[in-house]
């Protein structure tokens, strides 16, 4: 018995190309589930690696967090209390006690701050530029911090006064230090001299006031900062 009846002389041709066209119908649609399987899977592995570099930023902050807090506080443990300091665990080095630092007003460095920045610079310059470190180093701010008050000024008033006060006891710093080290280019590469004026007031426990939500200190909140600004994030965005 034939498979196909015949209608016409091109019925068996007829059939034959109806199956093919089946055939090849079936063939397209296992092609197109095999690429959305493909592409399912692409998409899996592209948003693990997206996962994984995201993860690995506050990792390896970290790392370099605790890295250079340990160097830098082996670095000064006997010098602190003498230069009136604390290292915090945000990268930050302040210096408080602003009577020593300038005068009440006025953006000179006093005798006292510049012998001290003699004996801590070179030293901090030092740990921050080890290979292990530099590469890791966007920048580093040396901030001015104010109080919120100014005599009998109103409030925006003694805020633009703290500002401008602010950024020129930050740029004293830079300057004094630009002017007594041999680093001069690495320096105006990596420095920024800033002024943040009452932006950040600590209180009595030199906690920020804005976290803390008690009152500020006055005096606590004059101070001087040098601050690390890392790069890991822009180094892990330059991987993707």
């Amino acid at each position: 018995m034939s498979l196909f009846k015949k209608t016409g002389k091109n019925s068996y041709w007829i059939a034959l190309n109806d199956i093919m066209t089946a055939l090849m119908l079936v063939f397209l649609l296992l092609f197109s589930l095999y690429m959305l399987k493909v592409n399912e899977n692409s998409k899996v592995v592209n948003l693990q690696e997206q996962l994984e570099k995201s993860q690995a930023i506050p990792k390896n902050y970290k790392e370099l967090r605790l890295n250079l807090t340990a160097l830098l506080r082996e670095e000064f443990k006997d010098d602190l209390s003498k230069f009136n300091a604390v290292i915090g665990d945000d990268l930050t080095i302040r210096f408080n006690k602003p009577e020593i630092l300038f005068k009440t007003g006025e953006a000179e460095l006093s005798k006292d701050f510049e012998k001290i920045l003699d004996n801590f610079f070179p030293r901090y310059l030092k740990i921050i530029t080890d290979k292990n470190i530099i590469d890791n180093i966007d920048e580093i701010r040396i901030e001015g911090h104010t109080s919120s008050v100014w005599n009998d000024a109103s409030a925006d008033d003694a805020y633009l006064k703290n500002m401008a006060l602010s950024s020129k006891r930050a740029q004293s710093v830079l300057e004094y230090i630009l002017r007594h080290s041999k680093e001069g280019d690495f320096l105006k590469k990596h420095f920024r001299a800033i002024g943040f004026a009452s932006a950040k007031t600590l209180d009595d426990n030199s906690n920020l006031t804005s976290k803390s939500g008690l009152k500020e200190n006055y005096l606590n909140s004059q101070r001087v900062e040098f601050r690390v600004i890392t790069n890991i994030e822009d180094k892990l965005k330059d991987q993707k």
